[in-house]
């Protein structure tokens, strides 16, 4: 009773006018702010129904001020107790919901596209339209942005380009189909990467694997004249065969295929554990590959991650905005451990129906439940595995350091994360003291207490090929779209590039793709989502009617 105390709001003169447009049943308008909550709702559903009907040009800011006045009336009363989940839940719904809507009006974006806010940093633009700090700018769906994008500017500072987290968080809140996850039935190289290998494969393409690209050379002409190429190992086949077959499905390997690679060479790379597949490391006894313009390529396609460019790309920097682009666009390391356990979902105590899980722990703020890949690998039955578990997040910069370095602290984090964390999720995978029980690992050497966790799995993504591409605030504009070289038989593809989405992840990868394609011949006319025209003009209207 005590929220209706507030006496009802004075109506300005278009109040009445608007409740009958929306027909309104305002008979409870002596409730104070409530009442302007009730008319937002109304307001802001017929005009989804009838995007056309509201022609005022100030109803859209009538609806901002309803909703901004409602929430300035309702923070002191929750802003005494947010220990009560469910009211602590509906703020930070209503605040985020209603703050990204009226920011997005004030700003224009729904006539410019988003693009317009990327000079400023997300969680900026949210407090410069109202979103309180705490705890709606700590929570959930503003730290799922930065999560799900890895979005940490050197691995601790949170940063993307509000433009690009805008546009993914609609996007994944209101264009989903179907469900908002989908669960890959295998690993990700195998469901996704070994497809198109096949696919291509058949097509004629043909793969060189273990060589790696050290050089661009720009003809008079300004096109790429040549490709120096360096071979890393010397083949015992004619072509390489990379894949493996696991319970009959075709699989990445590990490591590299030893019997299809020269004995010697082999022999030395897995002794002195060098990874030919991450690092240029060539034998000196094999020269570097020329390839020339006109005799062995026509057009070049440029999709190594752009963390790895600067090195090949010294002569494509006569290009202001090439240069620009190599010198703007930021990466990021990652991380990831993975466990393999002889315990169920229900016995380790997990909740039901947990699937993936974000926004918690920093740096490790990410799981996923992967016990569905059981029957796709290859365990001995007598190990008796019954649960999958990745957990992954971001992992700061250290000068100078090497991928061992970057490994040891992985599984430091890894580590930690099992002994202070791990009981929020499994709380049945810890004893009473708090210890973490070891002997729940499945190792198949049997290896007894904490020496288990050496037969799980665990990475510091530290080469440059492996960082993540991040979308920090100002740097969009620097971006190039697939043919914005300035050399005219070059083209870009990779979530680096300007493709639509504008950040790191398989379906800006694929987009930027069909972008190279189209510019060299073509194909596809459409790319689905490369451009804000479900938001804005006609594809809004064809949007909202279809909501």
């Amino acid at each position: 009773a005590d929220l209706f105390k507030e006496p009802p709001p004075t109506k300005p003169d278009w109040w009445q006018q608007i409740v009958e447009r929306v027909e309104a049943d305002f008979k409870h308008a002596e409730k104070g702010f409530l009442g302007h909550f009730e008319l937002a709702v109304k307001l802001a559903t017929h005009n989804a129904q009838k995007p056309h009907s509201l022609v005022e040009a100030d109803a859209e800011s009538i609806l901002c001020s309803l909703l901004t006045d409602f929430k300035n009336w309702l923070w002191p009363i929750l802003d005494k107790d947010f220990s009560n989940d469910k009211l602590r839940a509906f703020w930070i719904m209503l605040d985020t919901g209603s703050t990204i809507f009226c920011g997005m009006l004030e700003d224009g974006v729904l006539k410019k596209g988003f693009d317009i806010l990327d000079n400023e940093e997300f969680s900026h633009w949210l407090l410069r339209h109202g979103m309180k700090e705490n705890p709606t700018l700590n929570g959930p769906p503003v730290r799922g942005v930065y999560d799900l994008a890895f979005a940490y500017e050197h691995g601790k500072n949170r940063n993307i380009a509000a433009g690009v987290g805008l546009r993914g968080l609609i996007r994944l809140g209101l264009t989903y189909k179907g469900a908002f996850y989908w669960m890959m039935q295998a690993g990700m190289g195998d469901t996704v990467f070994t497809p198109l290998y096949q696919v291509l494969q058949r097509r004629g393409v043909k793969f060189k694997f273990f060589h790696c690209v050290t050089d661009l050379v720009v003809g008079a002409d300004k096109q790429i004249s040549a490709i120096t190429v360096q071979p890393q190992v010397n083949l015992t086949v004619g072509e390489y065969n990379p894949l493996i077959m696991v319970k009959e499905l075709p699989c990445w390997p590990s490591e590299p295929l030893w019997d299809q690679i020269d004995p010697a060479q082999a022999a030395v790379l897995q002794g002195q554990h060098i990874d030919v597949e991450e690092v240029c490391q060539p034998f000196l006894a094999i020269p570097a590959i020329t390839l020339e313009h006109g005799k062995d390529f026509d057009s070049v396609v440029l999709a190594i991650s752009i963390a790895a460019l600067d090195p090949i790309c010294g002569e494509l920097r006569s290009s202001p905005s090439f240069a620009a682009m190599l010198d703007n666009i930021q990466t990021t390391q990652t991380q990831a451990f993975q466990l393999w356990v002889n315990q169920d979902e229900k016995t380790l105590g997990l909740p039901e129906n947990t699937g993936i899980m974000d926004t918690y722990v920093e740096p490790l703020d990410t799981y996923a439940n992967m016990s569905h890949l059981i029957v796709r690998e290859n365990w001995r039955r007598d190990l008796n595995l019954r649960n999958i578990a990745y957990f992954c997040g971001v992992i700061e910069d250290v000068p100078n350091e090497t991928q061992a370095g970057a490994d040891l602290r992985a599984k430091k984090y890894a580590l930690d994360y099992l002994h202070q964390h791990l009981a929020h999720i499994w709380p049945n995978a810890l004893t009473p003291e708090g210890d973490f029980k070891w002997d729940i690992l499945v190792d198949p050497s049997n290896q007894q207490g904490a020496e288990r966790f050496d037969s799980q799995y665990w990475r510091a993504n530290f080469e440059a090929t492996e960082r993540y591409v991040l979308s920090v605030a100002g740097s969009i504009q620097y971006r190039r779209k697939a043919h914005e070289t300035d050399f005219p038989n070059l083209y870009l593809a990779g979530d680096w590039t300007h493709n639509g989405l504008n950040a790191g992840c398989i379906e800006a990868t694929v987009m930027s793709g069909m972008q190279a394609s189209r510019a060299i011949c073509g194909v596809p006319q459409t790319i689905v989502g490369e451009n804000d025209d479900w938001l804005i003009g006609e594809g809004s209207k064809t949007w909202l009617q279809r909501k």
